[in-house]
């Protein structure tokens, strides 16, 4: 885990370094509230519950002119959310993540001290610290679930700069999600017995995969200096 964290933290300095000299780059700080939940994707699981998470990171910015901007740094993030079984019986998954993401910003000319952003990104999450709570029971190997090492994700979102002078003030409400599959997983579930025969006459169960995805809404606030 150190290794893969040592990786990306010598992206994020090489490709700064590259801007540096021209005065182009800009590091600030950010502190997201996020509301995150879980997709499933499965004909015995549902959906059953979001969570409150506090996420945050190193903003970098690229300048490449007045009017847009290349955005990279290096954050932390909590997901979580419920998930309900045939049992009715809820669980709750999370864990934790770090993530480099590479994206754009488009800004809009001066209103004032103010001016408004799109954002657009991608990136990479490396997960770490899952854990599953079943009533009182906790499990951090999440059972028969294995942990992607990364997965890719994308973010957009619209937001506001306000400039001080000696630091820019931002704000930003975004929407997170994921292009691949949280974990390895397969479960075996019953199927009703109008449809044994399209699999196996002779099958109780069969195997399938579960699309097991986060989401979330963020609302980020930080200081660029």
């Amino acid at each position: 885990m150190l290794k893969k964290i040592s990786v990306l933290v010598v992206a994020i300095f090489i490709s700064t370094q590259l801007f540096a000299e021209e005065g182009r780059v800009s590091f600030g700080l950010e502190v997201t509230p996020a509301i995150s939940w879980l997709n499933i994707d499965h004909p015995q699981i549902d959906s059953d519950g979001s969570s409150l998470k506090l996420n945050g990171g190193l903003i970098i910015n690229i300048n490449m002119g007045e009017t847009y901007a290349i955005v990279t740094g290096l954050r932390y993030n909590s997901h979580g959310g419920s998930l309900k079984g045939i049992d009715s019986t809820s669980v709750k998954y999370e864990f934790n993540e770090f993530e480099i993401p590479i994206g754009l910003k488009l800004r809009t000319g001066s209103f004032g001290k103010m001016r408004f952003a799109a954002h657009l990104s991608t990136g990479l999450g490396i997960p770490i610290k899952p854990k599953e709570t079943y009533g009182f029971y906790e499990n951090e190997k999440i059972r028969d679930f294995n942990l992607l090492p990364v997965r890719a994700l994308y973010n957009l979102g619209a937001g506001v700069e306000y400039d001080l002078g000696a630091v820019i003030l931002t704000g930003k409400i975004s929407y997170k999600g994921w292009f691949s599959n949280l974990y390895f997983y397969k479960n075996k579930i019953n199927l009703p017995s109008d449809q044994l025969e399209l699999i196996d006459s002779n099958a109780k169960t069969y195997t399938q995969t579960i699309i097991f995805q986060p989401s979330a809404v963020e609302l980020s606030f930080g200081v660029i200096f």
